[in-house]
């Protein structure tokens, strides 16, 4: 009999599904990566989500929305955060929600307080062509520093994000780091906590072994119609756009330059 797998469902990119797909890796945790590709420019259609939508709510999934997991027991959650304590929670044995009061308190608020920066990143990428620039300049000259000060602090007196031990609030803090420093590479370079926050944790055994994986989703970060499409290491990918996926359901890249690219790149 085939092994029952937990159900991870997302859009084709990492944005705010990398955190739930790392942690089940490094859990061992056994799951199918359900990926929803919108449609091509100008449009973007998100018809083949809008109709898994229904499929799945007529299912039992009280709130529908990207992500959602279904764990094998028919327990369905959806919402990064919701979804990655309730990880924590139903699989004790990692000891993933915190050791202690203090530290699961810790960790609700640093994931809490990251998600406050990381809206503002979103809000950033997922602008317009024209307010790129400008909206660029106000998040990493002045809204991220403001954010990473009061995070460093933090990531200064313990190893991990919410103490001495690792939490879900990693998965979380690591994933927006990593996306705001891919962005902009030299973004936290006035954080040497945060930086070496984000080398430790992508060292761990079970995430670095993730990362080597035909599983890993190392990019898009954000959907076709952002500012993030087609980004990695810090600089825009060659003039090229992300396709379909391979025969492992892998990002990737054609010879075509996609909208956005001809816009913000056209050299």
């Amino acid at each position: 009999m085939a092994e029952k797998r937990v159900i991870f469902g997302y859009w084709r990119t990492r944005a705010l599904g990398q955190p739930i797909r790392v942690m089940l890796a490094y859990m061992g945790v056994p799951f199918e990566d359900r990926q929803y590709q919108v449609g091509d420019p100008p449009t973007f259609d998100k018809s083949v989500w809008n109709e898994a939508k229904i499929a799945l709510e007529r299912e039992g999934l009280a709130f529908p929305n990207l992500p959602y997991l279904i764990d094998t027991d028919g327990t369905a959650v959806s919402q990064t955060r919701a979804i990655l304590r309730y990880l924590a929670r139903s699989r004790p044995e990692h000891s993933l929600l915190g050791k202690t009061d203090e530290e699961q308190t810790r960790a609700d608020v640093m994931v809490e307080a990251v998600m406050d920066l990381w809206r503002e990143f979103f809000t950033m990428t997922y602008c317009s062509w024209i307010e790129l620039d400008a909206k660029k300049h106000v998040f990493y000259e002045k809204t991220l520093p403001v954010h990473m000060a009061r995070l460093e602090k933090q990531l200064q007196k313990f190893e991990w994000a919410a103490g001495p031990n690792l939490t879900y609030a990693d998965f979380f803090v690591h994933e927006a780091l990593y996306q705001m420093r891919e962005f902009k590479a030299e973004s936290l370079a006035p954080f040497p906590a945060a930086s070496a926050f984000i080398s430790r944790f992508a060292a761990l055994p079970g995430v670095a072994a993730y990362a080597e994986s035909e599983a890993y989703v190392p990019y898009p970060f954000h959907n076709r119609y952002s500012n993030f499409a087609e980004w990695q290491d810090g600089r825009p990918l060659p003039a090229a756009t992300l396709g379909e996926g391979g025969a492992e359901g892998r990002p990737q890249l054609t010879g075509e330059k996609s909208y956005m690219r001809a816009v913000l790149y056209p050299a």
